[in-house]
């Protein structure tokens, strides 16, 4: 994942609901920003964009909401950069 655009996508196993789901990334520097799931994404997939990313490694924590079933949460460490 390098380049003028990094994108990252999560795939369930059930449905989530977009509106109420939260992607947050996590710099090297341990600066944060919420990134906002795209609202016309597959039933099953959180999708968002980041943008440009200076290479490290990256956390990117979510929360998904999927109607009627308990909500489901991660993260994930993610190497960013040439030769990562």
């Amino acid at each position: 994942m390098t380049g003028i655009g990094t994108a990252f996508s999560l795939t369930f196993d059930r449905l989530v609901s977009h509106p109420g789901s939260r992607l947050m990334l996590e710099a090297p520097d341990g600066g944060q920003r919420e990134l906002p799931p795209r609202l016309a994404a597959r039933p099953g997939t959180l999708y968002a964009s980041a943008g440009h990313l200076d290479p490290g490694d990256y956390t990117l924590a979510w929360a998904a909401s999927s109607p009627g079933e308990v909500d489901l949460s991660g993260r994930i460490t993610l190497p960013i950069g040439d030769g990562r």
